[in-house]
């Protein structure tokens, strides 16, 4: 069998584990138990399955088309990531200082992105 076939080919547990490791939000440990990898290796077997190309390749496989309905992409992560950093508490609280307080600002009149960073 040529290399890259052999590489590309994923064994029938190896293939359970990237299936459990997407449907339960990417968790190695339980994904491994779940694909039949013994209880007592699961978090080193689940480790090293994740540095494997084909095994990396067939979980973004599986993501793919989820992904693209969803319209997530680096762009789109890149973007909240930013809107995240660039978040500050003067964005969302005056200081109110007849009161002495803090005040909360209307939410409604703060733009999107500052009010999906919270």
């Amino acid at each position: 069998m040529p290399k890259s076939n052999r590489i590309n080919k994923l064994t029938k547990k190896q293939e359970m584990f990237c299936r459990f490791y997407v449907s339960n939000g990417h968790n190695g440990t339980q994904a491994a138990i779940g694909a039949g990898y013994s209880e007592n290796t699961a978090r080193s077997t689940a480790s090293e399955n994740l540095t494997k190309p084909n095994i990396k390749a067939f979980v973004e496989k599986l993501e793919a088309p989820v992904l693209r309905k969803l319209g997530l992409d680096e762009n789109w992560v890149l973007t909240k990531l930013k809107n995240y950093s660039e978040a500050v508490v003067t964005d969302y609280f005056d200081f109110d200082a007849d009161t002495k307080s803090i005040v909360l600002k209307d939410l409604f009149k703060l733009p999107k992105s500052k009010v999906e960073a919270i």
